[in-house]
């Protein structure tokens, strides 16, 4: 489902900066995950997650001062706030398959749509994707916030330790 109930928050300058760019060129992109859901709850956040469905390759020729280095398809971008430097990251479209350590996955894989990417995440309340202009919601995580229920946004997710989300 795409429509809010609840409004829809002004992107940071940054953020909006960064889907800017990636949409100007031409690829879909959203905030994600913990970032949208602290902005509905009007939290500060400085973890500005973003998935796209341009490549590491893309991204990074948007992103000079980028780098790629690891098997889940995150590009760090650095950026500069205030007076210190943060990692922005940024995902092509992931789906994934199986937890044999019960924690990671197996397999991650490209894929093909926000609604696969977020299928991904850990609770309703993270599998929230925003544009800038609309709200992805698939999992009526925006209902839980206001309820302040936790709930897994997939039966496929496994957690080797509950304990830290308690």
């Amino acid at each position: 489902m795409s429509h809010p109930i609840m409004s829809y928050p002004k992107l940071p300058e940054l953020p909006q900066q960064f889907l800017t760019k990636l949409h100007d060129a031409g690829y879909e992109a959203y905030a994600v995950g913990g970032c949208i859901r602290d902005l509905l709850m009007d939290r500060n956040t400085h973890d500005w997650d973003f998935t796209t469905n341009a490549t590491p390759l893309e991204i990074q020729k948007l992103f000079s001062d980028s780098f790629y280095n690891n098997e889940f398809g995150t590009v760090g971008v650095p950026v500069l706030i205030q007076d210190h430097e943060e990692i922005y990251e940024i995902t092509t479209y992931r789906t994934e398959e199986g937890y044999s350590d019960r924690r990671r996955p197996d397999i991650v894989s490209w894929g093909k749509t926000v609604a696969e990417d977020l299928a991904r995440r850990d609770f309703t309340v993270n599998a929230i994707a925003y544009d800038g202009k609309k709200i992805v919601d698939p999992y009526d995580g925006q209902k839980d916030i206001k309820s302040v229920t936790l709930k897994l946004a997939s039966k496929k997710m496994h957690f080797g330790s509950c304990g830290q989300y308690a």
